[in-house]
């Protein structure tokens, strides 16, 4: 009984000493993308950067003047796509970069007038991908397999099959306005 108390007492001690227990990637590898025409968006993307340890050149900052609901597949391409891509071959972050970060105020739907709507964040991971539902039958998306998802592999080593050039792991943080 009382080698056991030592062990668990040695345990909590190193647990104690740990301060930071890192997972894969840093904010080397993350793009944060923010929308200037929002000052919300623009505050948090900084204080994700911050706490992230996000460098500078890892920001995006976008001129979206729309909604944050959605926008048409070609406001998305011409608004965040292009800019995105652009940015990364500029600043030579093509290899460098798996996660982008979307800051609030970013529309979280992609409609593609009669072909239907995607996600912005699974958009940016898959490409757009038409609407093939019916009312009588819903089927998964044709090629949207994805070998990442439990392979616990790196990320960059097995992206999805039917990806673009370029697939990211892609989120969209949010907040309350600060009172």
């Amino acid at each position: 009984m009382t080698l056991s108390l030592v062990r668990l007492a040695s345990l909590g001690f190193v647990l104690a000493l740990v301060q930071n227990c890192w997972a894969g990637g840093s904010g080397l590898n993350v793009v944060v993308v923010v929308n200037q025409n929002s000052t919300n968006s623009v505050q948090l993307g900084n204080y994700y950067c911050e706490q992230r340890q996000v460098p500078p050149q890892n920001l995006l900052r976008i001129n979206w003047a729309g909604g944050n609901v959605e926008w048409t597949n070609t406001d998305y391409n011409t608004y965040l796509l292009n800019p995105l891509q652009a940015m990364l071959s500029s600043r030579q972050l093509t290899n460098q970069i798996d996660y982008i970060v979307l800051s609030m105020d970013i529309p979280y739907r992609v409609t593609s007038g009669s072909n239907g709507a995607n996600s912005t964040t699974s958009t940016l991971f898959y490409g757009f991908k038409p609407d093939s539902r019916s009312l009588t039958n819903c089927p998964v998306a044709p090629g949207s397999t994805n070998l990442y998802a439990g392979s616990e592999g790196i990320f960059r080593s097995t992206p999805p099959i039917s990806a673009t050039s370029n697939a990211f792991l892609v989120t969209m943080i949010t907040s309350s306005p600060a009172s």
